[in-house]
């Protein structure tokens, strides 16, 4: 099959006009989930991450706050608390039952539903 610029354009152009309606579709669900998490738990609704994305660029996304708020400052003194959350942290750089993920934020995470802001 040959190149079409045309093509290649149109398909950018679909895939656009689609991400645009699925996020008009999901603006109910993430306006209730951030009234949610606003409800919950003190603290901004939202958390950026960086993560590592092609040649090592890092880049920002965003997710549902899953944590109590100033979580990252508590995480030293519960691993020095705890040698075996220390090895498990080190090992997966996750602790299974985070004491510090509050009871919305299992739901969110469990659901996937964290994620939905990186649309």
């Amino acid at each position: 099959m040959a190149y079409s610029p045309l093509g290649e354009s149109s398909a950018l152009l679909l895939g656009r006009i689609m991400a645009a309606l699925a996020i008009l579709a999901c603006l109910p669900l993430l306006a209730l989930l951030a009234l949610a998490v606003k409800l919950s738990s003190r603290g901004p609704v939202l958390h950026i991450s960086e993560r590592l994305g092609k040649d090592g660029q890092s880049f920002p996304i965003l997710k549902f706050r899953t944590m109590r708020l100033k979580a990252a400052d508590e995480l030293p003194e519960m691993l020095a608390a705890h040698p075996n959350l220390q090895q498990q942290w080190q090992q997966r750089g996750k602790i299974p039952c985070d004491p510090r993920v509050t009871a919305f934020g299992r739901l969110l995470r469990r659901s996937s539903l964290d994620e939905l802001p990186q649309l």
